[in-house]
């Protein structure tokens, strides 16, 4: 069988060096059209060179193959334009040599624009499908979604499609749209929902950081220190090697039309309390090294919903920054609240037995040292 050529999307979002690394590392992989977008002043070609120097320093998550950088092309393009804004050569071609198709591209803020949010993860993906439907020889298309589409459901989260009881800010709903929208298109489609992506194994690094980051910078302050759960909560953390692994093996190998994966620690998810207890002594660890001498507050603890909201109008009425970061994590902490388990039959089926999973203490330490020495990520 010919090797593949493979057109992807989000490559400059948190997981697209890693991923980039590991299609251009696999013998099932030719070629890797890169689409990427002007943005902010920086052009489309300078932001791919900068990003192929980040992905040319990566290698494959076991380690023995580096990547192989001269596989990957820029093709100029913008999920957010009719016909993805591709010019009419890279459009002929793509047409007619692309052979599979991954789709992580989305705007991941969670309290992002709605009109932006919108157009670029719902209407984005519409014109990604209307586009792909064109493609003479595509075998299939992975889209990327999130565990976040489960919004406030509680309990077992199965890998299929299903309608939560609600949504804890507009990014979930989006990506839910966007699902729709994919398993309904009528080509052959297959659904990753990724779980919460830490950061690198290997050495921490973070490409993006989300909402996960920010919290851990505020509660290793002490500056958030109550956290509304429940005894059963825990946090699905991935690192981002097993998520890049899981989603080059789901480019590169048959699987039946319209799977949907838990790409997730499932049942080997995180007690929520472990996880508040290393973020802690680990910034400590790090401000006492740094022989920082600012004085933290008290280490945080869960509480319920009540009394984090006692805590948030007093804090808010006592201090107008701390009061402020509590409306920032509006978008995140009303899924604590939610404990529930991804399940992961699916993802393993594919994988061969359980996702590689190295140990989470060992990543998030090294993710809080690349966070610490690196203040402005």
């Amino acid at each position: 069988m010919p090797p593949l050529n493979i057109l992807l999307t989000g490559a400059t979002g948190a997981l697209g060096p890693q991923l980039a690394a590991e299609l251009s590392a696999s013998p099932q992989v030719g070629r890797v059209d890169v689409l990427v977008r002007s943005t902010g002043g920086v052009g489309a070609r300078e932001r791919f060179e900068a990003w192929v120097a980040t992905v040319g320093a990566l290698r494959a998550a076991d380690g023995s193959i580096p990547a192989d950088v001269s596989r990957l092309r820029l093709v100029v393009g913008d999920v957010g334009q009719d016909a993805l804004g591709l010019n009419a050569r890279d459009a002929d071609a793509l047409v007619r040599e692309t052979d599979v198709i991954v789709h992580a591209a989305a705007d991941t803020r969670f309290r992002g624009p709605p009109d932006d949010q919108w157009n670029v993860n719902v209407d984005g993906t519409r014109r990604l499908l209307d586009w792909a439907a064109t493609c003479r020889r595509l075998r299939r298309l992975i889209h990327v979604s999130t565990v976040c589409v489960a919004g406030s459901s509680t309990g077992r989260v199965p890998e299929a499609p299903f309608e939560p009881p609600g949504f804890v800010n507009r990014y979930e709903r989006t990506k839910w749209e966007c699902e729709r929208l994919a398993l309904s298109c009528g080509l052959p489609v297959r659904v990753a929902r990724v779980s919460i992506v830490m950061g690198s194994h290997a050495n921490g690094v973070v490409h993006r950081p989300g909402a996960l980051h920010h919290a851990f910078r505020w509660f290793g302050r002490g500056l958030i220190p109550i956290v509304p759960a429940t005894p059963q909560t825990t946090l699905d953390l991935i690192p981002t090697e097993t998520a890049a692994r899981f989603l080059a093996r789901a480019a590169t190998k048959d699987s039946p039309a319209k799977t949907i994966w838990h790409v997730a620690a499932g049942d080997r998810a995180i007690p929520l309390g472990e996880v508040m207890d290393l973020v802690w002594e680990q910034f400590g660890a790090h401000q006492r090294a740094g022989s920082r001498r600012s004085r933290r507050g008290e280490r945080p603890r869960i509480v319920d919903a009540e009394a984090f909201e006692q805590w948030r109008r007093a804090a808010a009425a006592g201090d107008p920054v701390v009061g402020h970061l509590a409306d920032s994590l509006d978008s995140f902490f009303p899924g604590l609240l939610c404990p529930r388990v991804f399940e992961t039959r699916h993802a393993e089926a594919l994988w061969g037995g359980p996702l590689p999973l190295p140990d989470w203490r060992q990543t998030l330490e090294r993710v809080i040292r690349f966070i610490c020495l690196h203040p402005g990520t």
